[in-house]
């Protein structure tokens, strides 16, 4: 996030094609398997086009393994494609994921803390963005924080070696080469930017990425986080951005780089400085953060024109690499539904190959667990399930390999290709924390007393005819009927088969529930959540999913 932050969550297939890849047996529908690359404005995965929806979760290589787990498995439930990771720690002990006590902390110990996540993610079709530098004086505020490995007088902070300390330069400087301030922050001086980020950060940040450059999971390699200057017409920022650039080239001949900047006019002054970074053949694509509250505006230090400039200046991709929407006179998550539109399917000339989210976190009811929970944080709004209902709504608009969901909210479907039909009768809730997004539909059964003339129906294209998948969502409890038909129609609205759940089980609420494989036609079909059931109780229609 912005320097304006304050709050402690801030933060082969044409020659074109930079980037082959490196084959694997991953589900190659999804494109895992493939290192990303790039040809022209776009990502490429598997030779095909890969926009898509990600996540900050900048503490994630400081979390304990178990919430590493959870973390990453909610984030692919939702949708999510690539996470956002800071991986700066100048923890003088640490501990390795299977709790073993390291004194000193070496980067071998930082590689396999990162190696585990990367590998976690991949599992999982995720991909793995890593910002290797932070700008900002800050604490690291995971769940591993600085006095688990040292003293509360000397905290771990998101720094390399001594930058962050006295050190040879800056003997006298308590915190080393983080001795600029500027409105109440701390952040890298100009002496780091223009020759000092040579003394630690990029010998370690050399070692790190030399040791993933075969790795699939690895996104991109982000090579500071939010850098800028006293001076922004000085060479200084260009230089070590294109310097750092060759570096990370050499040392990983595989996998995108990019600047992790708020904008170019954040940190240089004109066109010439600006043109001599993003014109850069080692540096693959722009970064843009965005938020809307939290101490900044959307386009404060002019967003905007990196989105024009992006596929009209300089023919790369952009992505939207931090984003977050503050309750005000229109709540976060509606704004953030208008933006995702705007930037995914607006004008060309403004929208963005990918959208990452901050303060993206699993857990729904503790503080900061290392996610960087601000204001424009869903946990903090309350609204994790709404944010997770769009991200999985863009996932599967994105690229239609993923699984398009269907959700019983239509401000969360994409309605070219899901739409669903709700019969008087039917009642909307939100009451269950179990439900998907914001909301789902609630009917008794009636043992078939109406047919099926008010059944709930999740409706989807299919541009050929295809065997899907279909899984469905419910939150359930003993009220809920022991018999709910999910029945499933072809285009031609010809029975393809029925499936009858019990939606009191304990183990099939709150998760996607596998329904069975049926076989579709070319057109609109669909999936009736039917009340013609002899079992009493509550039915939920909330979502389903395709796949």
């Amino acid at each position: 996030m912005n320097k304006f932050m304050k709050a402690a969550g801030r933060c082969g297939v044409a020659a074109a094609l930079v980037f082959a890849g490196v084959s694997s047996d991953a589900e190659a529908g999804d494109g895992a398997g493939m290192v990303v690359g790039r040809r022209g404005a776009d990502f490429y995965v598997s030779g095909l086009p890969f926009k898509h929806v990600g996540a900050n979760i900048p503490q994630l290589v400081w979390m304990p393994a178990w919430q590493v787990q959870q973390e990453l498995d909610y984030a692919a439930a939702s949708g999510v494609k690539q996470v956002r990771v800071f991986l700066p720690n100048d923890a003088q002990t640490c501990y390795t994921f299977d709790g073993v006590y390291h004194d000193p902390c070496t980067t071998n110990d930082v590689i396999a803390r990162l190696r585990y996540v990367v590998d976690e993610a991949y599992k999982r079709y995720l991909r793995v963005t890593v910002a290797l530098a932070h700008n900002y004086y800050q604490d690291v505020w995971g769940w591993e924080k600085g006095n688990r490995y040292d003293t509360k007088e000397n905290p771990v902070r998101h720094a390399w070696g001594a930058d962050g300390r006295p050190n040879p330069w800056f003997e006298d400087v308590a915190t080393g080469f983080y001795a600029r301030r500027d409105d109440g922050l701390v952040m890298l001086n100009d002496s780091w930017i223009d020759w000092g980020y040579g003394a630690y950060y990029k010998p370690t940040v050399l070692r790190i990425v030399g040791a993933f450059q075969d790795h699939p999971g690895i996104f991109a390699w982000d090579i500071a986080n939010e850098v800028n200057s006293t001076d922004p017409t000085q060479w200084w920022i260009p230089n070590f951005y294109k310097n750092m650039a060759a570096a990370i080239r050499q040392a990983d001949p595989t996998h995108l780089i990019t600047t992790g900047l708020i904008s170019s006019s954040w940190a240089v002054a004109n066109d010439t400085l600006r043109d001599a970074i993003y014109n850069d053949a080692n540096i693959d694509y722009m970064t843009v953060h965005m938020y809307d509250g939290c101490g900044t505006t959307l386009n404060g230090n002019a967003q905007m024109d990196d989105l024009w400039r992006a596929r009209n200046r300089y023919g790369k991709p952009i992505v939207i690499e931090e984003n977050g929407f503050e309750n005000g006179t229109t709540d976060g998550i509606s704004k953030a539904r208008s933006f995702y539109n705007d930037r995914f399917a607006g004008d060309v000339n403004w929208r963005a190959n990918a959208i990452l989210q901050w303060g993206w976190t699993a857990n729904e009811t503790a503080g900061n667990w290392g996610t960087g929970d601000t204001n424009c944080a869903p946990r903090v709004q309350g609204k994790q399930r709404e944010y997770r209902a769009l991200m999985g709504r863009w996932g599967g608009q994105l690229d239609t390999r993923l699984p398009l969901i269907v959700d019983s909210d239509a401000n969360y479907n994409d309605g070219s290709r899901a739409q669903v039909s709700v019969p008087a009768g039917w009642a909307v809730s939100s009451y269950s924390g179990q439900r998907w997004g914001s909301n789902y539909y609630t009917n008794t059964t009636n043992n078939g007393a109406t047919g099926e003339s008010d059944a709930f129906s999740f409706k989807f294209y299919l541009p050929a005819n295809a065997c899907k998948y279909v899984d469905a969502w419910w939150n359930g409890n003993t009220s809920r009927t022991a018999a709910a038909p999910f029945v499933m129609y072809n285009a031609s609205n010809q029975h393809a088969g029925t499936a009858v759940m019990n939606m009191q089980d304990p183990n099939l609420n709150d998760r996607w529930v596998q329904l069975g494989q049926y076989c579709f036609t070319a057109g609109w079909n669909r999936v009736v959540l039917s009340r013609w059931s002899g079992a009493p109780g509550y039915l939920i229609a909330d979502a389903i999913r395709i796949r």
